[in-house]
């Protein structure tokens, strides 16, 4: 299985959530950081929704999706663009409740979305899902430092996937 990165997602409050987003749902992307859920996903457009496992550690994959609040904001990067998003909505939802990826929840909100998913709790039916509406996006060459801030540090995986030396180069 060839692992294709398509960019970086952040939460800094989130105890330091920093993953890749790999493009797929698979397991092995989801176990090594944050995968693009549904095919032909193009960030900061439509609902771009990205799924990882919870682990038992606190500061892994999307566990710190637990300390997500209204009003965070979600970093996202491709290999052109930053994207800021703040968070509207964190819910429980019913495993089978395939609809909070749908495009139509962008469209009713009147602007792209980011939807991120993971298991509610170990075993359980439901999964935990945090939404964010799109507030800013630049090209790269015009990204604030502010915003670059959010992408360092550490990945927050369980192996040392490492940081791609040419991503920001």
């Amino acid at each position: 299985d060839d692992v294709q990165l398509v960019g970086e997602v952040s939460i800094p409050q989130a105890r330091g959530l920093l993953l890749p987003v790999l493009d797929g749902l698979t397991n092995l992307n989801a176990v090594s950081g944050a995968a693009t859920m549904k095919p032909g996903e193009v960030m900061g457009k439509g609902n771009y929704s990205l799924g990882s496992h919870r682990l038992a550690n606190p500061y892994l994959l999307f566990t710190p999706l637990d300390v997500v609040t209204v009003g965070m904001d979600i970093w996202l990067n491709d290999v052109d663009h930053v994207y800021q998003y703040r968070v509207y909505n964190t819910v429980a939802v019913s495993r089978w409740q395939s609809d909070v990826l749908d495009d139509s929840v962008a469209k009713d909100r009147g602007k792209p979305v980011v939807t991120l998913v993971t298991c509610n709790s170990f075993n359980s039916d439901y999964r935990r899902v945090v939404q964010g509406e799109l507030v800013s996006k630049w090209d790269k060459k015009d990204t604030p430092k502010y915003a670059m801030d959010a992408f360092r540090g550490n990945f927050s995986v369980m192996s040392n996937v490492g940081k791609w030396a040419t991503f920001w180069e």
